[in-house]
């Protein structure tokens, strides 16, 4: 065998959930400033379920480049949160009507 194959190799599994996902990219955020080579993937083998995949399958397409890896996730969460406020704001502007048959 040669020296490469049996050298230890670090994996990263990212789990399922929404704000899981969230979580896992503020992680990979402190991983990435606490890097001598911020812009090497520390990660060669990475997998996830769900939303994990997703940040998964980003530091996989961005292999070359991790702080661009760790920052797609992070601007795309942040767009997601400014809709998601606005979505709220805009329903609870709306007028609320009664059903057929309230008395009120």
């Amino acid at each position: 065998m040669s020296p490469e194959s049996t050298k230890s190799k670090a994996g990263l599994v990212l789990t399922g959930g929404g704000a899981r996902a969230a979580y896992q990219v503020g992680v990979l955020k402190a991983v990435r400033e606490l890097l001598p080579l911020p812009e090497k993937n520390p990660f060669p083998i990475v997998c996830g379920t769900s939303a994990g995949a997703i940040n998964a399958a980003t530091l996989a397409v961005f292999a070359d480049d991790f702080g661009t890896a760790v920052d797609t996730p992070a601007r795309s969460l942040g767009e997601l949160s400014r809709s998601s406020r606005l979505s709220l704001r805009s329903a609870r502007d709306r007028p609320r009507g009664r059903c057929a048959g309230s008395q009120r």
